[in-house]
């Protein structure tokens, strides 16, 4: 998430500083196989599966038991297709000719990246902020926003370090693995 927010920020004519807690990139995607489901996209036309936003939407929703924040799963499903094209077309990572029909989906729809790796996805996205001239600060951990009348202006990094954002700051956060209390009560 990080690093996409990054291309598209630069690409929208804002200097960009990815600060990475981490001392790599990739987070979970590294761990997973990047798969990605997105309705309508190519190799559906090509295997002449008939899918749409809308069915995704009904797949999510019904998959997770209907409490999903229905706008947040609207803007997931009508921008898969679109996100996976930026994907494959802005940032070049390639996928496989072939998709998963993974559970909770009624149709197959999930891309795969090469190697059925989210390394591939990872990697061209790093590529491309290097391409870009994004500067990319690992082992950054950020431990505060700093705040000028109501709005976050900026970030401490926990080596004391402070930036200021002119335009704003994007959190882009993994998700909640580590911690054992949430797991428990998602699961």
């Amino acid at each position: 998430a990080g690093l996409s927010a990054a291309v598209e920020a630069n690409e929208a004519g804002s200097s960009v500083l990815v600060l990475e807690k981490m001392g790599f990139l990739g987070g979970s995607t590294l761990l997973s196989g990047g798969e990605m489901a997105a309705p309508n996209n190519w190799i559906q036309e090509k295997e002449n599966i008939e899918d749409s936003p809308e069915l995704f939407f009904n797949d999510i929703m019904n998959g997770g038991g209907n409490i999903a924040n229905e706008e947040l799963v609207k803007v997931l499903a009508d921008n898969a297709l679109n996100a996976a094209e930026w994907l494959r077309d802005d940032i070049n990572v390639t996928f496989e000719d072939k998709m998963l029909f993974f559970g909770g989906h009624s149709v197959k729809r999930s891309l795969v990246p090469l190697n059925e790796s989210g390394v591939e996805i990872i990697t061209k996205l790093q590529t491309k902020c290097e391409e870009l001239g994004i500067t990319i600060s690992k082992d950054s951990k950020v431990v505060e926003l700093t705040m000028t009348d109501g709005r976050v202006t900026g970030v401490k990094t926990e080596d004391g370090s402070e930036y200021t954002a002119n335009k704003g700051v994007v959190l882009a956060t993994g998700g909640f693995a580590s911690s054992v209390e949430m797991r428990n009560e998602y699961n």
